[in-house]
């Protein structure tokens, strides 16, 4: 097991590791109300074969990790 802190991680692995746990948690939670909304779980994922909307959530959640890791960043240098 790895006891490396998440601070210190280079930022481009900070921000992957940021993009795909932001990407994974939108995808569950919009899963989940698709499925509130009376759709089956096929419906819920039917909307992320369309290459425009799955385009959108990926641009979005690229977005969210750089910011994520860029304060992150910025913290850890001001606490060291």
């Amino acid at each position: 097991m790895i006891n490396k802190k998440f601070q210190e991680y280079s930022f481009i692995k900070m921000a992957v590791l940021s993009t795909l746990l932001f990407f994974v948690v939108v995808l569950i939670i919009d899963i989940i109300f698709g499925l509130f909304r009376g759709q089956d779980l096929s419906g819920a994922l039917s909307k992320y074969s369309n290459p425009g909307y799955l385009t959108g959530k990926i641009i979005g959640a690229v977005v969210y990790g750089l910011i994520i890791s860029y304060f992150y960043k910025r913290k850890a240098k001001k606490i060291s």
